[in-house]
């Protein structure tokens, strides 16, 4: 396998190629080639540069950054204990597990997890039935759910689909039956039930057999340009796509990784404060009508 990696604190990508789980090179590449530059022994990938402020601690591990109460979902638990004995329970020279207070979504049976340190939550699921354009299967199936008194949800593609598979139902389904099948104008990748909180979820195209394509979205957040950036004076307002709105205080010189770089300094409330790498001003705007200045790290930021 092969990542490419593009750290900020070096000028070059880095192409990482494995084998298995073994790194086998790294090595330095021209973006616009895709030849290699040099060869390295190790790097140092470092976090983007608007993350990094002056007052910023450090964490030993991961998990350290999620928020408490996060959902962690385990799809092969057997593997994390082998790679590591004290992932699921505490044992010696560990103090606590490493996902001690986290609650777990597990796919299979986690075994010899401590149960004083884990919280386990079992979702029981299955796939949408396949149907093969055939509607009275599909009738038939709608037919026992709904005798089972399950909620059903059929999700189709956009409103005409919805408006097209309502009245083929309609026509199959008696009436009473028909009228209990919520419809989405908007699908996923594949229906599923859950029987344990008597739910289906239905997909249309999985129905009729179509291959699903979900619509691509716009980027609707449109940064800068470095022509923009030297219209912008000291004290104007400028949001960040991820932190919200706060004010321009000029350009600063930060190291990181022992480099010297040019970034935005921008200033919030109670003192805080992001430093924007010259190469992320897609990530700022000015704003014009700012309202108040955002505490970046208690408020999250909509556009």
């Amino acid at each position: 396998g092969i990542i490419d990696i593009y750290p900020e604190n070096l000028n070059q990508p880095v192409r990482i190629e494995f084998f298995g789980e073994t790194v086998e090179s790294i090595r330095e590449f021209d973006l616009a080639t895709q030849r290699s530059i040099a060869q390295k022994e190790s790097i140092e990938i470092l976090p983007p540069a608007d993350f990094i402020t002056e007052n910023q601690g450090s964490s030993n591990k991961l998990i350290d950054y999620f928020k408490a109460g996060t959902i962690f979902l385990i799809d092969e638990p057997d593997l994390l204990l082998k790679e590591n004995p004290g992932i699921f329970f505490k044992t010696a020279g560990f103090d606590r597990s490493y996902f001690s207070g986290f609650p777990l979504i597990k796919a299979e049976s986690i075994k010899q997890a401590d149960k004083e340190y884990i919280t386990e939550v079992y979702i029981d699921s299955k796939s949408q039935p396949s149907f093969n354009s055939n509607l009275k299967l599909l009738a038939a199936s709608l037919n026992e759910l709904i005798k089972d008194n399950y909620r059903i949800y059929l999700a189709c593609s956009d409103e005409y689909q919805v408006k097209r598979t309502r009245e083929l139902l309609e026509e199959t389904l008696p009436e009473n039956f028909a009228a209990q099948i919520n419809y989405l104008d908007n699908s996923f990748h594949e229906g599923f039930l859950m029987p344990s909180i008597k739910t289906a979820v239905y997909t249309e195209h999985q129905v009729f057999s179509r291959f699903y394509r979900p619509a691509k979205r716009k980027r609707k957040f449109q940064g800068i340009t470095f022509r923009e950036l030297n219209t912008i004076n000291y004290g104007d307002f400028m949001v960040h796509q991820n932190f919200g709105i706060g004010k321009y205080a000029g350009l600063k010189k930060i190291t990181t990784g022992g480099m010297e770089q040019e970034a935005v300094k921008l200033l919030y409330k109670d003192n805080d404060m992001v430093f924007v790498n010259l190469n992320s001003l897609n990530m700022i705007k000015k704003v014009f009508c700012p309202g108040r200045c955002y505490a970046k790290a208690q408020q999250a930021w909509r556009q």
